[in-house]
C-alpha cells in the first residue's frame, strides 16, 4: 500500500477523439472535417478539422464560420459508453482491477498486473495490441498516480517509480485543469507545474485553499488526497433488490438515483467520500456483471448517478441481457479510493462538467 508521499503506480489507456469516434461510429479518415460539441463549445475535433485550425473549448459558431464544411454533433454520453464496452472488455481480460475514467480513458493498477505480465512495458503492449484488436488506436502511459500516468499516456511514456514529479515539472500550469488557479498562477509568474511544485505547501494552502492543495499535491507527483483505510466493521455499500425481474431500462436509472443518494449518505455519515465506484448487477439466471468507475476528483451524487445510467445503458446492449434469464434483480454500489469528505455540499444535479476528448 503507498504511503501518503507515494503514489500508486497506475497504467491509463487512451483512445483519442473518443467523442467523435463514437458518434461517427468508428474511426474517422484523418481528412473528415467533424467534430463533437458540448454546451456551445468543442470538446473533440478529427485531425481533419484539427489541421484546419479547429480546438476543443471553442465556440462552435466561431469555428463554423472559419471552417468551411465542418460536420458538427451533439455529445452523446450513453452512446460514448455504449462503444467503449468492448474496449474495456478486452483490457479487463489482461488485467483485473480496471476502472473507466470517461469513455476513451481506462486506468489500471500497474503493479500487480505488470508483475503477471513480466513488467509495465510488457503489460503496455499487451493492452495497446489488445484494444488495435477492437478496432482502435491506444495510447497507454504508467505513472505514479492517474494524473501524471494521463500526460504519459499522451507522451506514450513509462516514467520510472519516483520520478513522477520530475516527470511532470516542465508541463504547463494549465493541465491541472482548473482554469481560475491557471490564470491566477499565470500572473504570479507560476508557469509550469515544477515551479507550481516547488511553493511551501503551507503557503499554497494559505494562499489557494482546498482546490489548491490539491493541485500542488498533484504537481508533486502525490495522490489528489491521501488515501484512508475503510473503518473496521463498516459497510459502505448499498444494494436495491426488485421483486420484478427487470430489463435494463428507465426503473433501473430510477432506482440508480435513489441508490446513489443512500450511498453518498453512508459515506457522508462515516466521515468519508470515495473516488471510485463499482457497479454490479446480479440477474434471475444468478450471474453478475461489474465495472469500475473511477473520477478525477471526489465523485459526488450526481456523478454516481450519470455513471450508473451511462453503464446500465451500455449493458443494455448486451446479447446477455436480452433473455429472461438476464433480467436484473439487484442493483449495488460498491464504493472505493476513500478519502476524507472534503466537505462539499453535494445533489442530483452535481454531476459533471468534463468537457474532455
Amino acid at each position: 500500500m503507498p504511503s501518503d508521499e507515494q503514489a500508486q503506480r497506475v497504467l491509463v489507456g487512451w483512445v483519442p477523439d473518443w467523442p467523435v469516434v463514437a458518434v461517427l461510429g468508428g474511426e474517422p479518415e484523418p481528412q473528415r472535417l467533424a467534430a463533437v460539441v458540448e454546451r456551445g463549445r468543442i470538446v473533440s475535433a478529427t485531425d481533419g478539422a484539427r489541421a484546419a485550425g479547429v480546438r476543443r473549448g471553442q465556440k462552435v459558431r466561431s469555428v463554423q464560420a472559419l471552417v468551411e464544411g465542418l460536420e458538427v454533433f451533439e455529445r452523446d454520453a450513453d452512446a460514448e459508453t455504449a462503444a467503449f464496452e468492448p474496449v474495456a472488455d478486452a483490457v479487463g481480460a489482461l488485467a483485473a482491477h480496471l476502472e473507466v475514467v470517461r469513455p476513451g480513458l481506462l486506468a489500471v493498477a500497474a503493479a500487480g498486473a505488470a508483475r503477471f505480465h513480466g513488467g509495465e512495458g510488457v503489460l503496455a503492449d499487451r493492452i495497446v495490441d489488445a484494444v488495435e484488436a477492437a478496432g482502435h488506436p491506444c495510447r497507454v502511459g504508467v505513472a505514479d498516480g492517474l494524473f501524471a500516468a494521463q500526460l504519459a499516456a499522451r507522451a506514450e511514456r513509462i516514467v520510472p517509480a519516483g520520478q513522477s514529479a520530475r516527470f511532470l515539472a516542465a508541463h504547463p500550469v494549465a493541465e491541472l485543469g482548473d482554469g481560475r488557479l491557471a490564470g491566477l498562477l499565470l500572473r504570479l509568474g507560476i508557469v509550469t507545474l515544477g515551479q507550481f511544485a516547488a511553493l511551501p505547501p503551507g503557503s499554497v494552502a494559505d494562499r489557494f485553499g482546498a482546490g489548491g492543495v490539491v493541485a500542488h499535491r498533484l504537481a508533486r507527483g502525490l495522490e489528489a488526497r491521501p488515501v484512508v483505510t475503510r473503518p473496521p466493521g463498516t459497510d459502505l455499500a448499498v444494494e436495491e433488490r426488485f421483486e420484478q425481474p427487470s430489463t435494463l431500462a428507465q426503473p433501473l436509472v430510477f432506482a440508480a438515483r435513489g441508490l446513489a443518494e443512500r450511498l453518498h449518505a453512508r459515506l457522508a455519515g462515516a466521515g468519508l467520500a470515495c473516488e471510485r465506484v463499482e457497479i454490479v448487477v446480479e440477474c434471475a439466471d444468478g450471474t453478475t456483471a461489474s465495472r469500475a468507475w473511477r473520477h478525477e476528483g471526489v465523485l459526488s451524487v450526481g456523478a454516481v448517478a450519470e455513471r450508473v445510467r451511462w453503464q446500465l445503458q451500455a449493458w443494455q446492449q448486451r446479447p446477455v441481457f436480452d433473455e429472461r434469464a438476464g433480467w436484473v434483480v439487484a442493483l449495488r454500489l460498491l464504493p472505493d479510493g476513500l478519502v476524507r469528505d472534503p466537505g462539499r455540499q453535494l445533489s442530483l444535479e452535481d454531476g459533471d462538467q468534463e468537457a474532455k476528448g
